[in-house]
């Protein structure tokens, strides 16, 4: 079975060969094959080769689901070293998605019940990795960060090598790397003193002690230049790139390309280059977007925004958002959401922002109130971007996995606009899936602002009307209508409804 679905996923190279009308094949497959691994009655099989696939192709939390499934199946025979290899990969696949407070809470069960396992101290370096890596990639909790890393390190250094593999079914060299790289990438993140520094050096000395692969020379190659960036050192990072990519193999640019231009684009924009260093920035995203790399896309977007940020720091009398139409970025985020989400298209932002900006001006809001309105609802999904293409573009009804990485959206496009200081904007978007009964997201809150709601109609609206959202029936007006009407005053401010009745005609 695994074979089959296998050579299914094996007709495309990356995500981006994926046509709009050949995705539902492949999820409908998936899950037929979900349905065959929950069977305990099934044959033992290798499914690392379909997770990696499925990962390679922007479907990391389909592979977490297997994993999952699979573990399950090894629990019920009582092959427990085999139940925590698979539960490692389920959270490491997780991590390559995106890892939900759920997920993470599970995580953090799982690792309490490994301490107390017979073979636990070899699987803790593993799941202690992985909650490091939600920590410091997702919760940008640094210092908890680096100290699960500090402690799967010494965990790794206090085992026995030659039992590794038996117990684990992971290689202790590639362990080794993964941790100790991943430690390095936290205290990049923040300002190094000379206590980091040191740290760094001693970091750097136990990779050059280990039997490394060629993923791991790499990495420790990408690490380089990241340090050498970070300390100012731009035109030796740079020749580091270089070098890098004029050796390069191709089965290593789905993991380089994207690092490299992101680090290229941070180059430019310290040496003054802002649009060079723009242009690099957008270049990694659409790598990363290509190569289904959620990991590196995320990397990129806050370089992206540290550029942008940095840029209109230094002109403070510049209109921001015009500054953002003007320089790309706008167009840069909508066409990432037109790539990436499949079920509303391009058009969805656009219509969202006409909508809310004809129910501001007819309410008679104030000429901020409808910029600030119109400019949320142009990037009201920008959070998205965080999200893996598999679960946006789902055709079937979405699982309860799939809903709460849908629903951290939100919360993500607040962080991301606040890093840009769209202060006003990023409460909006945070807000936009609220409802004045306590039905909504995230918060549940009965008070959401009166701008939040204005971009909410506007969402729920012209979602309703558009011929992309699959897993949901398309209405007609009548029916749209019929529906926000029963909802008046439940769901949405009747004020904001009564404004949307009025301004259809002129839309």
């Amino acid at each position: 079975m695994g074979k089959i679905f296998l050579d299914l996923l094996k007709r495309y190279n990356s995500p981006a060969e994926i046509k709009e009308e050949e995705i539902s094949e492949i999820i409908e497959n998936f899950y037929e094959f979900l349905d065959y691994i929950k069977n305990k009655d099934r044959d033992e099989e290798d499914l690392i080769p379909v997770c990696t696939k499925l990962k390679e192709l922007a479907a990391p939390i389909e592979s977490y689901k297997i994993m999952k499934e699979d573990a399950e199946y090894y629990r019920f025979y009582g092959e427990y070293d085999k139940y925590y290899n698979r539960l490692y990969y389920a959270y490491a696949y997780a991590v390559l998605g995106y890892p939900t407070i759920r997920m993470e809470k599970e995580l953090k069960d799982i690792i309490e019940k490994v301490r107390e396992y017979r073979n636990g101290e070899y699987f803790l370096p593993l799941f202690l990795n992985v909650l490091g890596n939600i920590y410091h990639i997702y919760r940008e909790k640094y210092e908890e960060a680096e100290s699960l890393y500090e402690e799967a390190l010494q965990f790794l250094l206090n085992l026995k090598k030659e039992k590794y593999y038996n117990i684990t079914g992971r290689d202790y060299n590639a362990t080794f790397g993964l941790v100790v790289n991943n430690y390095i990438d936290t205290i990049l993140k923040v300002e190094i003193d000379e206590n980091k520094e040191k740290k760094l050096l001693e970091l750097e000395d136990l990779l050059r002690k280990i039997d490394k692969s060629g993923y791991i020379d790499i990495l420790s190659e990408l690490n380089k230049a990241e340090i050498l960036i970070k300390r100012d050192k731009l035109d030796d990072g740079e020749k580091v790139i270089k070098n890098l990519l004029r050796d390069l193999k191709p089965d290593f640019s789905r993991y380089v390309l994207p690092a490299a231009n992101r680090m290229r684009a941070i180059i430019h924009y310290k040496k003054g280059n802002t649009k060079d260093g723009i242009d690099y920035a957008i270049k990694s995203f659409a790598n990363s977007s290509y190569y289904g790399n959620t990991l590196c896309e995320k990397e990129t977007l806050f370089t992206i925004l540290e550029i942008f940020d940095g840029v209109m720091k230094k002109n403070n009398e510049m209109d921001k958002r015009e500054f953002l139409k003007i320089n790309g970025f706008v167009d840069t985020v909508i066409d990432i959401l037109s790539y990436k989400d499949w079920n509303l298209g391009a058009e969805h932002s656009a219509n969202v922002a006409q909508i809310a900006k004809l129910i501001s001006l007819y309410m008679k809001l104030d000429e901020e109130s409808v910029k600030v309105i119109s400019f949320a609802g142009i990037l009201h999904d920008i959070g998205k971007i965080m999200i893996p293409n598999f679960t946006l573009n789902k055709t079937e009804e979405l699982d309860s996995v799939d809903w709460d990485i849908i629903k951290a959206h939100v919360e993500e496009g607040y962080r991301i606009l606040k890093r840009i200081s769209l202060d006003k904007e990023a409460q909006i978007v945070y807000e936009h899936h609220e409802r004045i009964d306590g039905s909504g997201y995230p918060r549940g809150t009965k008070k959401p602002l009166l701008e939040s709601q204005i971009v909410a109609v506007g969402d729920v609206f012209d979602a309703a009307v558009s011929y992309g959202r699959k897993y949901k029936k398309k209405k007609s007006y009548e029916e749209i209508f019929e529906e926000l009407k029963n909802k008046q005053g439940y769901e949405f401010y009747p004020e904001v409804l009564n404004a949307l009745w009025d301004v259809l005609p002129s839309m």
